[in-house]
């Protein structure tokens, strides 16, 4: 699962954007939540407040891109919980109810979001992520450190797995 930062990489860089939906061909699965769509979507900048019914274009098209980029690599929609509790029910439509042992994933997103309304939805990502046992790429270096302190070995920087993937790719 891509971070919004690194999914705005992947909109700025079509090389990289090209390695990772060449990944899939290598059964390569990616994984978005409908956080990151919105997400996507608000990137258009707010209303011009002279013209009241336009948008700037760049950024329209810029959301537009981000939410192509998601539809053509996501072979799964992930979507945020009902509940953050352990034992608490996702909205995935499976009615599964999360094991006990997700105590460790609520404890990261605690962590990330800190009381902060500017990181919830990060938190969110990161336990939809961990919980549906996705590894997370990560351009965003608070959130890396983050998940990293709780779950070393479920993230990587975005960097990384570009690298990662030219050389699986050669």
């Amino acid at each position: 699962m891509f971070d919004t930062c690194a999914l705005n990489r992947l909109c700025d860089n079509a090389a990289d954007y090209g390695f990772v939906v060449k990944s899939l061909d290598l059964g390569f699965e990616y994984y978005f939540t409908d956080i990151q769509v919105d997400e996507s979507k608000n990137t258009i900048n707010p209303k011009n407040a002279q013209i009241s019914d336009v948008v700037i274009r760049e950024r329209a098209e810029r959301a537009l891109k981000l939410v192509e980029i998601i539809a053509k690599t996501q072979p799964k929609f992930l979507f945020q919980f009902a509940t953050l509790n352990p034992g608490g029910w996702p909205l995935n439509g499976s009615r599964d109810i999360l094991p006990d042992d997700e105590s460790a994933a609520w404890n990261m997103y605690l962590d990330i979001w800190n009381n902060n309304p500017n990181y919830r939805n990060d938190a969110m990502i990161g336990l939809v992520a961990i919980v549906n046992g996705c590894s997370i790429v990560s351009a965003d270096c608070r959130f890396f450190k983050k998940i990293h302190a709780h779950f070393p070995g479920q993230v990587i920087q975005h960097s990384d797995f570009i690298d990662m993937l030219k050389k699986v790719l050669s």
